[in-house]
């Protein structure tokens, strides 16, 4: 995963970034990895990047597996070749012999001849086998090699389906975050206001309420989306007084 972190969603509202050592350890080791507003659209782009080079990776590997395959096929025609002309040499020789033996011809061993033809017989059978062996062995590549291309096409589908996703989710998170501003905006306003509108009418409850109401939902936005909004940044380490 890029930066060291792992990201697990499960839907898309209920997308969460977490930090590794959380996965790992716990809640009481990390309390979660929070991304600013600026640096979600990034945090995004390299997670799709990472998955965008697996079809490459899957490309290149079965460039290479065609290949190798390719010596394959290349090495067992060779040997199917050699296996059969073994077995025509064999051929020959066994019928020479027969020939001779049924010729009767003059200076042949008849029992030597006999003692050789089945040698020569058991020899052709295993050349004859040996090259049977061979071609099936080398009929089963193609079945190999429709398993890796089944497989480079399945990662051009995700592919496909993840930059469908990506364009989902930064729409998703954006409106979240404009969210987030709209509520912020309203905490302002309740907050400079509650003051004199208390003075006016004495509902000060009321505002207070409302308030917290707002920072509730914007509370609930930062949790699920892990944000902390680009004013924060410098901040988020001092306590900011209530106003």
């Amino acid at each position: 995963m890029a930066h060291g972190h792992s990201r697990n969603y499960t839907t898309l509202t209920d997308a969460t970034y977490v930090c590794s050592a959380r996965v790992r350890h716990g809640a009481a080791v990390c309390s979660g990895l929070i991304l600013s507003a600026l640096r979600l659209e990034g945090f995004i782009k390299d997670f799709i990047q990472e998955r965008l080079l697996q079809p490459a990776f899957l490309a290149k590997t079965l460039d290479e597996v065609l290949l190798r395959y390719q010596a394959m096929f290349e090495s067992f025609d060779q040997q199917v070749g050699e296996l059969h002309a073994a077995a025509e040499k064999d051929s020959i020789e066994i019928a020479r012999h027969l020939g001779a033996i049924e010729d009767g011809r003059p200076g042949c061993d008849d029992l030597s001849a006999r003692k050789q033809l089945p040698f020569l017989q058991t020899s052709r059978d295993g050349h004859l086998r040996g090259a049977e062996h061979a071609r099936q062995q080398r009929n089963l590549f193609p079945r190999k090699v429709m398993g890796f291309d089944d497989l480079a096409r399945t990662a051009l589908q995700i592919r496909s389906d993840l930059l469908d996703h990506t364009v989902s989710y930064r729409g998703f998170a954006k409106l979240a975050i404009d969210e987030i501003k709209v509520t912020e905006e309203k905490i302002s306003i309740t907050g400079s206001r509650s003051g004199l509108l208390a003075a006016l009418t004495g509902d000060r409850d009321t505002l207070e309420k409302r308030r917290s109401v707002f920072r509730e939902r914007s509370s609930s936005l930062r949790d699920r989306f892990r944000i902390t909004m680009p004013h924060e940044l410098k901040t988020s380490r001092r306590k900011v007084r209530e106003p």
